[in-house]
């Protein structure tokens, strides 16, 4: 049907400008994006589609995936809908409710394959998960509840789930410490003492230390300083 064209190429469209991402052609990027005719909640769910898999894959440009969700859900009341029990569809709800889902993938063991690449994919699209949930609470387009939810889910004894919770402390350590202090050090104590276990491996024992330390130190983390979001943000004002 014309509608189902439609939406393939309007998806394929998506997905070439998005594979041409990079830093310095990122606000050209954005401003062609936001001039596109997202006139339906199905192409709504398509583009919010493409860039959750984008920044599933792509980690290093998730913060500028950050500014771009941030900017249609803010500025392009156009691309807001309703469905039919009157709730509203957004980008934000959108990326929130398949980060929803796929939290719980991150929570099951994983498999391991024989395939050992293939373990590794697996583990970077849940490490993709983790930081894209911290980027919205960045952008303060989730709320700090969602956060306490998953750091209940993390913090156990148990390498793979510490993990994750080191992989999102890094990425909201900063905001965190500016909006409640007081649960920030609630998190890196607990951390600390899990990590005393004899049964946790050395990998993560360090990874908990670095948490720890860029939380000390005040460290910018790497990404930030070398992406230099603010100069991009104020590109797209």
């Amino acid at each position: 049907s014309h509608s189902d064209d439609k939406e393939t190429v309007f998806k394929t469209t998506i997905n070439g400008l998005l594979n041409k991402l990079t830093v310095d052609n990122f606000s050209k990027l954005a401003h062609k994006l936001l001039k596109f005719s997202v006139d339906s909640k199905e192409l709504l769910i398509i583009l919010s589609d493409v860039i959750y898999d984008k920044m599933k894959s792509e980690h290093y440009f998730i913060p500028l995936y950050g500014i771009l969700i941030d900017k249609i859900y803010r500025k392009n009341s156009k691309w807001i809908f309703e469905n039919n029990n009157k709730q509203i569809i957004s980008i934000r709800t959108i990326i929130a409710d398949l980060c929803q889902n796929d939290f719980k993938s991150v929570l099951q063991p994983t498999e391991e394959n024989e395939d050992e690449e293939q373990n590794i994919i697996i583990k970077k699209i849940k490490v993709g998960i983790m930081l894209i949930i911290g980027e919205l609470y960045n952008r303060k387009l989730i709320a700090e509840k969602v956060i306490r939810i998953c750091m209940n889910e993390l913090l156990v004894e148990d390498s793979n789930k510490m993990e994750f919770a080191c992989k999102l402390l890094t990425h909201i350590w900063k905001k965190l410490f500016e909006r409640n202090k007081i649960y920030l050090d609630k998190c890196t104590t607990k951390l600390k003492s899990l990590s005393n276990n004899s049964s946790i491996s050395p990998r993560i024992k360090y990874a908990i230390m670095d948490v720890v330390d860029l939380y000390k130190n005040k460290q910018t983390t790497v990404s930030n300083s070398k992406l230099n979001i603010d100069k991009l943000e104020a590109s797209l004002k």
